[in-house]
């Protein structure tokens, strides 16, 4: 009875002892599990492109890259009015294909549009236009084109094939960044000019964010010019370019 009693007693501790071990077991991997998620955890370091566009290392004046080229041209065979590229300067990768971002005028309105041109499957190219409006981008006062341009409101730049920018703005913008105290951004296209005291000019320019990260953006840049020939820059815009594809 004795040594029945002390092996009953022998296999509850042995029971107990591999209990206790279980447990042990059970709370130790519970402990690591809980470290390595917080060391996997995605940590967002830089703000996103708005709306995914990057701006195109090499932007393209008037004459675009022939894939660009071929996309518009399918675009504008269903289009009832006539748009003249004037700068290429956004691209997006998509699940579909390629989108492209430009800035174009509208001989019809004598207006500026952004295009944004998407390849559809289903329909063939599509695009998101919207009208460019000058003073909603560069300081002062200023009114969206209506009819003849009066003084103080900003009149489209006149297109011509092979000069985008012409002589007098060029040479304003050329004094005015001799002044300017950074890296002045690389103007691409004239917007159009504003009759003031002087004359203010507005370029499309790609440039960089004034950030901690600098990145490549498109801006508005103003400049100024008064009546003796001193330029000065003005205001720098920055564009989100998702704005422009809504």
């Amino acid at each position: 009875m004795m040594l029945k009693k002390l092996l009953t007693i022998a296999l509850a501790l042995a029971m107990a002892f591999a209990m206790t071990l279980a447990f042990t077991a059970c709370g130790g991997s519970e402990e690591p599990a809980e470290e390595e998620t917080e060391a996997t955890e995605a940590t967002e370091t830089e703000e996103p492109i708005a709306g995914g566009w990057e701006v195109v290392s090499e932007p393209a004046q008037s004459a675009l890259p022939d894939e660009v080229q071929e996309a518009f041209d399918q675009f504008m065979k269903n289009y009832d009015d006539e748009l003249i590229p004037m700068a290429y300067y956004g691209r997006q990768e998509s699940t579909t294909g390629t989108n492209y971002q430009l800035l174009c005028k509208s001989t019809n309105d004598n207006e500026l549009e952004t295009v944004v041109l998407h390849e559809d499957p289903d329909l063939g190219m599509d695009a998101v236009i919207n009208q460019f409006i000058i003073a909603d981008y560069t300081e002062g006062s200023g009114a969206a084109l209506d009819g003849e341009p009066e003084e103080g409101e900003w009149e489209v730049s006149d297109y011509a094939v092979g000069s985008q920018i012409t002589e007098d703005a060029q040479a304003a913008y050329d004094n005015a960044k001799a002044s300017y105290d950074g890296t002045s951004p690389q103007p691409l296209t004239l917007l159009g000019t504003q009759v003031v005291a002087g004359t203010n000019y507005a370029f499309l320019a790609k440039g960089q964010t004034d950030t901690d990260n600098p990145r490549s953006a498109i801006q508005v840049v103003t400049v100024y010019e008064d009546l003796e020939g001193n330029a000065q820059i003005t205001n720098i815009n920055t564009l989100d370019m998702g704005e422009f594809d809504e």
